[in-house]
């Protein structure tokens, strides 16, 4: 295997954005990462706000927090707060 292939299949390999939106990301409750960046955005599921964080061109995302604010749709308790960061902060 000449070194352009070697190279082309681990390029490939390392790609991200193959797969689903969380594959990237790990749910550690209880933890979170601090930053001067604040921005809010709205998604309809956690692998909406994944993609939506993957997508933002203003900072690299290493973590997203998801609140959710219908209780009809969360936990039965009705709060449901998930903080998920990425593998490779």
């Amino acid at each position: 295997m000449e070194h352009k292939e070697v190279v082309l299949l681990l390029l490939l390999f390392l790609k991200s954005g193959q797969g689903e939106p969380l594959d990237d990301y790990v749910n550690t409750q209880g933890a979170s990462l601090f930053s001067v960046t604040k921005k809010q955005l709205r998604a309809g599921s956690i692998e909406e706000c994944a993609a939506k964080c993957e997508e933002e061109k203003e900072f690299t995302c290493r973590y997203f927090h998801c609140r959710c604010i219908y209780p009809e749709i969360c936990n039965s308790d009705g709060h449901s707060n998930i903080t998920v960061k990425s593998n490779n902060v």
